[in-house]
């Protein structure tokens, strides 16, 4: 098993401070947010966001998402 952290733990940051602090910390791996994923992915490539993670050493256990489909009521989930 190897240790991660959940980026909603750390929401008011940015993915550049989340990968740093994780790394620092010891941490073998990230859940990246898909909302910050996106505002990273904004700005910049793919491929920068794999070296940074590299340069800390840290992997990607899993991208998540929150589906607002969750909080509609069961009756008007049908009708989506």
């Amino acid at each position: 098993m190897k240790t991660c952290i959940n980026d909603a733990t750390t929401m008011p940051y940015s993915s550049d401070d989340d990968i740093k602090v994780t790394g620092k910390a010891g941490f073998e791996g990230v859940e990246i947010w898909r909302d910050k994923l996106d505002r990273y992915l904004q700005d910049r490539r793919k491929e920068e966001l794999k070296d940074y993670l590299s340069f800390y050493n840290l992997g990607v256990s899993a991208i998540w998402f929150l589906d607002l489909l969750f909080f509609v009521e069961r009756s008007k989930k049908r009708r989506l």
